[in-house]
């Protein structure tokens, strides 16, 4: 995961200046995750902000989901800038986790409840849409119910 998040935070401004750190690095049979953090932390003072999405989190190991997030933990307490944000969605079971790489005033925490009100609404205005111009044609209207409790059950809060 920290190789795939390194990879997508280099772009075409950032590579050449750390291409000739990452190469050897990348050339180990067994690469540590503290060079990776290291040369993650030099793109990132690079940048006047810069942002990291991680999802899925908690689908890791509990080994490897440690191991991400004390990499980020490392990388926000070594930011004095503080032009690093990072954002992580997760399962109900995460927050205590996540709490422990920042601090309370910089975290937010949404509920389920909160997230499946939102794949409601969207699923409910986009049957309603798909019913008007007529891109959606069902002979029994009570099947409509069913197609939105299969979407909602298969968004699972997403």
């Amino acid at each position: 995961m920290i190789r795939s998040l390194l990879r997508q935070c280099l772009g075409p401004d950032t590579l050449p200046l750390i291409e000739p750190r990452l190469t050897p690095i990348l050339s180990k049979t067994v690469i540590k995750v503290s060079d990776l953090t290291d040369v993650l932390r030099e793109v990132i003072s690079s940048c006047l902000a810069h942002f990291i999405v991680i999802d899925g989190l908690d689908d890791c190991t509990p080994s490897q989901r440690d191991i991400v997030l004390n990499m980020l933990a490392g990388l926000l307490r070594n930011n004095p800038t503080a032009s690093l944000k990072i954002l992580v969605s997760s399962h109900d079971a995460m927050p205590q986790r996540l709490r422990g790489i920042a601090h309370d005033e910089h975290t937010v925490l949404q509920s389920h409840n909160a997230f499946n009100a939102d794949v409601v609404v969207y699923i409910d205005n986009t049957l309603a849409t798909r019913l008007e111009d007529y891109t959606l044609l069902v002979g029994n209207p009570n099947v409509i119910l069913d197609i939105r409790n299969a979407l909602l059950n298969g968004a699972d809060g997403m």
